[in-house]
């Protein structure tokens, strides 16, 4: 599962996210790029029909 998560979010990895086991964890600079980054996190997982 986590390979299958890591293949689907792999440019956000280390950038403003990182997955451990079931966990998305998402880190921010600024509370301006909290919608933009769950955004952009939700939009893979729902292309991904997950």
């Amino acid at each position: 599962f986590q390979n299958f998560i890591n293949n689907i979010l792999y440019n956000t990895l280390n950038k403003f996210a990182t997955i451990y086991l079931n966990n998305i964890l998402i880190y921010l600079n600024n509370k301006e790029d909290y919608i933009k980054y769950i955004s952009n996190i939700l939009d893979r997982l729902k292309y991904s029909r997950l």
